[in-house]
């Protein structure tokens, strides 16, 4: 809470029916990478497909571009057999990084891990 006090980071929460139903924020790393932002989202799986995470990948962008002067790259991770999500980053500017073979453990099953950055200034 700090963080978000001291414009250090931004955190958005969405709610439906008084459910929480999304979370998405940016924060920065630290020390000598403290000018690279970690952007992270989950929406409910019930949820999905429905321009949700766009919405909130876009207000997340901005309210970080506008409000985390420190921030120059942010930073993310998707799995690889998540090709809607990496193509909604890809449209959002981000691009692809590196891969960790096996990189993320997910229900006994090993999935690449794909690393994407986007310059916001």
């Amino acid at each position: 809470m700090k963080k978000i006090e001291k414009n250090l980071a931004v955190k958005l929460l969405t709610f439906y029916k008084r459910q929480l139903i999304a979370i998405s924020d940016i924060r920065p790393l630290d020390n000598i990478e403290s000018h690279i932002g970690s952007f992270g989202i989950t929406v409910a799986n019930e949820y999905r497909s429905q321009g949700i995470g766009k919405l909130l990948t876009e207000l997340v962008l901005t309210e970080a571009k506008n409000n985390l002067k420190q921030i120059r790259i942010v930073r993310l991770g998707v799995f690889a057999n998540n090709p809607i999500a990496k193509i909604m980053y890809e449209k959002f500017g981000f691009k692809e990084y590196g891969n960790l073979p096996e990189g993320i453990k997910h229900k006994d099953k090993y999935i690449d891990h794909i690393y994407m950055y986007k310059k916001i200034r």
